[in-house]
């Protein structure tokens, strides 16, 4: 007898939550230099998920950080160290699309943004101590070793323009797995989504601002923009978006985003396209089948440019 009320009890606690209205749940946290949003629709708090899927962010973090005591920290300073999984993962993607890209996407720009002190503050190099930099440039110079990770002397990784979206994508695996129907998770402008939702596209100028809306539905957005990590000195803006062919900021465009069905390819991809610039990116996305994206130029905001 007792077990068939325990039996009743948990069907009408199934009945329940299912005529109970999912609610969207919120959760943020600090990872990569910027700020991670995850929501996720469920009856009831999703712990558990946020947990692993932070966790998750958190991993590739360690991981991708060119500061600390991490895989890719050890690498830069001439360590020689066994390969995980998921840095060769991002170090292949990258060297995709550098060769795609003809060097407009390189991972070995990590000389070059030392030169400019990582944008922590607001020096500019000089001429020469930029071309210095450019010597040591070259994603076709990374070598697999087995899984040892080789590169020249001097040489090193920055992975800033594709880690973001590859935790946005490994974090939205996990849900999957999970068995989550509708979750989004957003990364500094890098986003990956379960079921539908509408996204706003930051505008380039104003920060409180939306310049665009689309929906999207199971798929990633990448956004590069050049408002995210800049100043301005001696009336010039300056911004962490490298050519890494010049050693030099893109200036051509100021906003660029993309859809695609993976995160990681989203993101490397709006950051190839953005030193492109408007009309080879273009062409660019037309190679690689993307129809889904939205590009905008300096000259159309130049009235809006920050001078402070």
């Amino acid at each position: 007898m007792r077990r068939y009320i325990y039996s009743g009890l948990f069907v009408a606690i199934l009945i329940l939550l299912y005529f109970v209205r999912a609610k969207e749940f919120e959760r943020s946290a600090f990872y990569m230099d910027t700020l991670w949003e995850v929501k996720i629709v469920s009856h009831v708090y999703p712990k558990r998920a946020f947990n692993r899927v932070f966790a998750v962010i958190a991993h590739i973090d360690s991981i991708a950080n060119v500061f600390g005591n991490g895989e890719l920290a050890k690498i830069n300073s001439g360590h020689r160290v066994q390969v995980s999984r998921e840095l060769k993962e991002m170090l292949e993607v990258g060297i995709k699309i550098g060769n795609l890209s003809g060097g407009a996407f390189d991972v070995t720009i990590y000389p070059v943004m030392k030169c400019w002190h990582f944008f922590h503050d607001r020096y500019v190099p000089t001429e020469s101590e930029i071309l210095a930099a450019l010597q040591k440039v070259d994603y076709r110079k990374i070598e697999f070793r087995h899984d040892t990770l080789v590169i020249p002397e001097g040489y090193g990784i920055d992975l800033g323009g594709l880690a973001k979206g590859y935790a946005v994508e490994s974090a939205i695996k996990v849900l999957k797995d999970m068995g989550v129907r509708k979750a989004l998770v957003n990364g500094g402008g890098e986003i990956g989504v379960i079921g539908s939702w509408k996204i706003g596209i930051r505008h380039p100028r104003e920060q409180d601002e939306i310049i665009d809306t689309f929906t999207l539905v199971d798929a990633y957005v990448a956004t590069s923009g050049d408002y995210e990590r800049y100043f301005v000195k001696d009336g010039k803006y300056y911004h962490h978006i490298l050519d890494p062919r010049t050693g030099w900021p893109a200036m051509e465009l100021v906003s660029v985003t993309v859809v695609d069905t993976s995160g990681v390819w989203a993101d490397a991809i709006a950051t190839a396209v953005f030193v492109l610039g408007r009309e080879k990116g273009k062409k660019f996305l037309e190679q690689l089948g993307i129809t889904r994206y939205w590009i905008y130029t300096r000259e159309e905001f130049q009235n809006l440019e920050t001078t402070e």
